[in-house]
């Protein structure tokens, strides 16, 4: 489990990011390509998780860390809100054929609700990046991968 950075878009009621600020930071490529080669040369670990009280997928590195992980032959388990999976994003992450599963955080299916819990206005786009996930995650673009809501 690796946690890139401290920012997320999102203010769920159930998150300590939500209660306890901390300054908005980014994990350099530099100490992240650090901790890959080092896992990697570990030997048995064969997963990285992006996760931790923030949005990895909004990270301005992320495809540069997706690229890094790809790079050491390791799998990705992707924990995320989903507002960053954007088309070009979807695409890469298929293409690189690394993850192995997306956990995305979806605490309610009715509107306001999730828009109480969360402080995000747009959760139908949620649903279609989580859709299209479904649609590029197991064709000829890209290794399968399955997708939990949670």
């Amino acid at each position: 489990e690796i946690e890139t950075s401290t920012v997320c878009n999102w203010n769920c009621q159930y998150c300590p990011h939500t209660y306890h600020k901390r300054q908005r930071k980014y994990q350099s490529l530099e100490l992240f390509k650090e901790i890959i080669r080092k896992a990697s040369e570990y030997g048995h670990i064969r997963y990285v998780s992006l996760h931790g009280y923030n949005e990895p997928t909004i990270d301005p590195h992320f495809i540069d860390r997706i690229s890094i992980i790809a790079a050491y032959n390791l799998k990705l388990a992707l924990f995320t809100n989903g507002s960053g999976l954007t088309k070009p994003v979807l695409e890469f992450l298929a293409k690189s054929r690394i993850v192995k599963t997306i956990y995305f955080n979806l605490p309610s299916a009715d509107r306001n609700t999730f828009i109480l819990r969360t402080g995000y206005h747009h959760p139908e786009s949620i649903l279609h990046h989580i859709q299209s996930h479904h649609f590029h995650s197991g064709d000829e673009r890209g290794a399968a991968c399955r997708s939990i809501c949670h």
